[in-house]
């Protein structure tokens, strides 16, 4: 068996309505901070906008697809629906 528990993958994010992030901007919370993570897109309303920017603000339903290995992606998933503890 080949051990891909940090083998990088893609992976959706949706935002719920009660997530951290909702109103605030990619660059606020610190997403790109997250070390191997990277934001390929945001699927918004059915429109795919590549590689958003730090300035992009995030809204309910908006969905993330991020790239990276399992660790680094649950990190990022965490502070979007969560915040930094």
């Amino acid at each position: 068996d080949v051990d891909t528990t940090d083998r990088e993958q893609l992976y959706v994010v949706r935002i719920t309505p009660k997530a951290y992030a909702i109103g605030k901007c990619i660059g606020e919370i610190g997403l790109e901070q997250v070390e191997e993570v990277s934001i390929t897109a945001i699927k918004r309303n059915d429109i795919r906008v590549p590689e958003p920017g730090p300035e992009t603000e995030i809204k309910v339903g908006d969905v993330f697809v991020l790239y990276g290995p399992p660790p680094a992606l649950e990190e990022a998933e965490n502070l979007l629906l969560n915040g930094r503890d």
